[in-house]
């Protein structure tokens, strides 16, 4: 079937959406600023329109092209908003979950088990980083190394959790001041990274019609699962 404007893929209009989606997102994970991926895209759409081509024979697979594209113009920034978010926002949220609700002045004492945590689940969040693009293109590669890295994160934090020899003790209201640091910068990082959107140059506009609301919603989310935690435990110890 013909689609608009001589867009032709696979006789399905789904598919050129699922193209654009896995080609954006590929090229963000590679760190391209929202103007990079606003002109490459209405180039790659030109072409396409000018040309009656299929996106797959004009560019090939979404995911290689787009890191042809980004081979040379990696944009440090948009690298740093897309991983030092997650990072931070993981070991914020990682530290929330695993402490106690004591007075501030308490001592905890810190495990080299929950120290050994971070990078543990660090390196697990990388493999799932990996696993979810394959997902989009190879359903079956991609299932297969979530699974293996999930069921690994699971059982290794199993073990790293009964590695309870103690590494430090400190007084609890240092581990909570880190704890919200971390949490605050990964949504000051996730706010700038909903604020580098993809904008078409030909337009001005973003080809994602979400409402301001929304991604002030998103870059507040770092916060979230924390939040609803330390509610919760509090509640539970009143």
């Amino acid at each position: 079937m013909a689609m608009e404007k001589g867009i032709i893929w696979n006789t399905r209009g789904e598919d050129v959406e699922r193209w654009r989606g896995v080609f954006l997102e590929e090229m963000r994970l590679r760190g391209a600023s929202g103007h990079q991926m606003g002109e490459a895209w209405a180039t790659i759409e030109a072409h396409v329109q000018e040309t009656g081509d299929s996106l797959v024979d004009a560019f090939g697979d979404p995911v290689t092209y787009a890191a042809e594209l980004t081979d040379d113009q990696r944009s440090p920034r948009a690298i740093a908003l897309t991983y030092g978010g997650m990072v931070l926002a993981i070991i914020g949220g990682y530290m929330t979950a695993f402490m106690p609700l004591v007075g501030l002045r308490e001592p905890v004492d810190v495990s080299w088990g929950s120290l050994a945590l971070v990078p543990f689940g660090l390196v697990a969040m990388l493999g799932i980083v990996v696993s979810q693009r394959r997902m989009q293109w190879h359903k079956g590669q991609g299932f297969l190394l979530f699974m293996v890295t999930f069921m690994g994160f699971q059982m290794g934090s199993q073990a790293l959790r009964d590695w309870t020899t103690t590494a430090i003790v400190a007084p609890a209201w240092i581990l909570w001041t880190l704890c919200f640091l971390c949490l605050s910068l990964a949504t000051v990082a996730a706010w700038r990274w909903t604020r580098d959107r993809t904008i078409d140059p030909r337009t001005g506009q973003t080809p994602s019609m979400v409402p301001a609301f929304w991604w002030w919603v998103l870059a507040a989310m770092p916060l979230w699962g924390p939040g609803a935690l330390l509610f919760f435990r509090w509640l539970a110890h009143r």
